[in-house]
């Protein structure tokens, strides 16, 4: 599997996302260019969304939370996430929205 927005690294995965906060429910969107769009229901203040984010990812992946770390875009919607010990062919898998 080559997906543009995972890659294999020495500790796990990174993972690009462009998240839009303030939605309904958080979900996975699809794929836009080299980014995974999700959806989340915080708002971007006080690092909601932020947290919001990386609870969402860990809870689709089957980890904790901890596995799960926001390396790159702490204030804007486009963020990098670094997956320890999850391959990014099962990264993938787990997050590809059904149907594409």
């Amino acid at each position: 599997m080559s997906e543009s927005w995972v890659k294999s690294t020495e500790q796990g995965t990174l993972l690009r996302v462009r998240v839009s906060p303030r939605a309904k429910a958080s979900r996975v969107e699809g794929v836009y260019g080299d980014e995974l769009r999700i959806r989340l229901k915080a708002p971007p203040v006080d690092g909601k969304a932020n947290t919001e984010l990386v609870r969402f990812v860990a809870g689709q992946l089957g980890c904790a939370p901890s596995r799960v770390r926001l390396t790159g875009g702490m204030t804007s919607r486009s963020k990098l996430l670094e997956i320890s010990d999850i391959g990014s062919e099962q990264v993938a898998a787990r997050l590809h929205p059904a149907g594409e």
